[in-house]
């Protein structure tokens, strides 16, 4: 009999005891799940990127191919030429400016017609690193001239202002500083300077983007703005072209500078027709006008400032500046 019950109470144990393992063992199996699932969530979730370096053999002339920590490579096209080519080899543009100093002799056409000789030695602003090099002066008088070289060949410019005085304001563009990536890709391939009032209410700011120099000659009314705007431009050693509304400055077959067609904008977009004139004063020596548009200009719904848009660029490859 005791035999008995004592089997009976340890049935009813073990019956107890599986009862409630059943009863824990979803809980811990779930739970056993759960974290092995946030593992391998936790392994599969990427680390960001960065950039280790760049593959210099794969440069083109407006794109930066980057190696990346995870292997991959990031392609960066600028829109715009980043690189140079010499002898043979990519190198990088740098359009910071910086400080120098720089001579020439030019014939100085004065606002009664007649002209002068000058030999200019004066402090400028040029670009670091590039096939074309520019010289913008310190301090823009009525002698001084905007500088271009390219292959050899310089031209110089400037707007006849009579006896104005004008210090050059430098600002730095640097493309693109976001985040860690967009820092490690950033190139210095853009700079501006500016001039203000060479003429009253005429403002003018030089933008030095990739592989051209873009003028911009400020309106800022109605009543200042002149019929024409007159540069004395000199380009020894250089043949003109005419390719339809462009300008073009040779050595034999080569194209050296091109001046596409001016145009104006205003503050809401709204665009104008520059007419341009060249008219040959010696040899390599010219008077480039520019005829804005008056009946544009004096529309009513016209928005002030007006900014008359002209560029020069070099020829690198069969893209053309915008």
């Amino acid at each position: 009999m005791k035999t008995t019950t004592w089997k009976r109470l340890t049935c009813l144990l073990l019956a107890l005891l599986m009862m409630l393992q059943l009863t824990y063992l979803p809980e811990a199996t779930a739970y056993a799940i759960d974290s092995r699932q946030e593992a391998a969530d936790q392994i599969q979730e990427p680390s960001p990127s960065a950039v280790e370096s760049e593959a210099v053999d794969k440069r083109e002339e407006e794109v930066k191919h980057f190696q990346m920590n995870d292997g991959s490579y990031l392609a960066v096209a600028y829109g715009m030429p980043v690189h140079y080519k010499e002898n043979g080899e990519w190198l990088d543009i740098d359009n910071r400016l910086t400080k120098t100093t720089d001579s020439y002799d030019v014939v100085s056409l004065q606002t009664d017609g007649t002209t002068r000789a000058v030999s200019v030695h004066e402090d400028v602003w040029t670009n670091s690193a590039n096939s074309l090099r520019v010289t913008l002066p310190v301090k823009l008088t009525e002698s001084s001239r905007i500088g271009l070289t390219h292959k050899g060949f310089t031209i110089r410019f400037s707007l006849i202002a009579g006896d104005c005085m004008s210090t050059a304001q430098v600002e730095d563009k640097m493309n693109g500083v976001c985040s860690d990536i967009e820092s490690a890709i950033a190139v210095h391939a853009a700079s501006s300077l500016s001039y203000s009032a060479v003429l009253p209410g005429i403002d003018l700011r030089y933008d030095l983007v990739g592989s051209s120099l873009k003028e911009n000659i400020i309106l800022s009314s109605l009543k200042t703005t002149p019929d024409e705007l007159t540069f004395a431009l000199t380009a020894p050693g250089l043949e003109l072209h005419r390719e339809g509304d462009e300008l073009l400055f040779k050595a034999g077959e080569d194209d050296i500078f091109r001046f596409p067609a001016p145009y104006m904008l205003d503050p809401e977009g709204a665009v104008g027709s520059v007419k341009a004139e060249l008219r040959e004063q010696g040899k390599g020596e010219y008077l480039l006008i520019y005829k804005p548009d008056r009946a544009w200009l004096e529309n009513r719904e016209r928005a002030w400032p007006v900014t008359v848009d002209p560029v020069t660029q070099v020829q690198t490859s069969r893209r053309r500046a915008p």
